[in-house]
């Protein structure tokens, strides 16, 4: 008998693509007031963290897309989804964006 192979798919990897809203400083203070408690308190420390999830994203393998967000539109699509304002429903949001424009 000769030596014993694995099945393709043992080796791969799901990729996962995670996207990143990316907010433009002049607009930090209108997501602010979008989303109150649930974004950091400054546009440095959105910025911060907007960097570790980049990191932490890229040292576990997955594919990031930063997606430009804006303020209107992210207002426009709570009403019309149905989600609260919520950090996840920024990430829901971008997600949203970078789908209908590879679409």
């Amino acid at each position: 008998m000769g030596p014993q192979r694995r099945p393709v798919y043992s080796e791969m990897r799901l990729m996962r693509c995670v996207y990143i809203p990316d907010i433009a400083e002049q607009d930090y203070a209108a997501f602010r007031d979008i989303l109150d408690d649930h974004m950091p308190v400054s546009f440095r420390e959105w910025a911060s963290l907007k960097e570790r999830l980049h990191r932490s994203s890229v040292a576990r393998g997955d594919d990031v897309v930063f997606v430009q967000v804006d303020p209107s539109q992210f207002a426009r699509f709570l009403g019309a989804s149905g989600y609260g304002p919520e950090a996840s429903s920024l990430i829901k949001f971008a997600r949203d964006i970078a789908t209908k424009r590879a679409a």
